[in-house]
């Protein structure tokens, strides 16, 4: 397993961060097919691929709860699905584990990362996430579906945090490297 030196010096700790694969061109076009062409059938096959290249001792000590990255009301409504929720489906099963969408919610309007660069990306997400009373003492996985500078993760875990989570892993199913 690699540690990222950036997350090593984030000020929202995230124990720990898996990530199945480097976002490649051809993982790249198999996850904007599925967020922007709306081919929901890559969603299990992708859920299923990640686990396989998951270590197998994940999610290892146990963790309560699964919370994939949540959409704004207004982007749900423009892309019919959250891509995070139908990609976790295939781990929560697996794993026997609550998928609880319920628990986290974004609570602002966000523009799309895709064109921002790091600064940018944490300014866009900041105070965007709120998490319910509920996470308090629960150790908890968040998922989104790529991770580029983790500014979404962090935002999430900020959140996840100040509700009381006790702890706040990771999974994405790709990384930029």
């Amino acid at each position: 397993m690699q540690v990222c030196g950036a997350c090593l010096h984030s000020r929202v700790r995230l124990d720990p961060v898996w990530a199945g694969f480097a976002f490649n061109a051809a993982l790249r076009k198999m996850v904007h097919a599925l967020k922007f062409q709306h081919k929901l059938v890559l969603a299990p096959l992708l859920g299923q691929q990640l686990l396989q290249h998951l270590p197998a001792d994940i999610p290892g000590d146990g963790f309560d709860a699964l919370i994939p990255a949540p959409l704004h009301i207004s982007r749900l409504r423009e892309r019919g699905f959250n891509q995070a929720l139908e990609l976790s489906r295939p781990l929560a099963s697996s794993w026997h584990m609550p998928l609880r969408s319920d628990l986290l919610r974004r609570d602002r309007a966000t523009r799309k990362q895709t064109h921002l660069d790091k600064p940018q990306r944490r300014a866009n997400v900041n105070q965007a996430f709120s998490a319910t009373p509920e996470v308090r003492g629960l150790r908890v996985l968040i998922f989104d579906d790529v991770m580029t500078t983790g500014a979404t993760l962090h935002a999430m875990a900020k959140a996840l945090r100040q509700a009381g989570a006790e702890q706040v892993g990771a999974i994405t199913l790709a990384r930029v490297t």
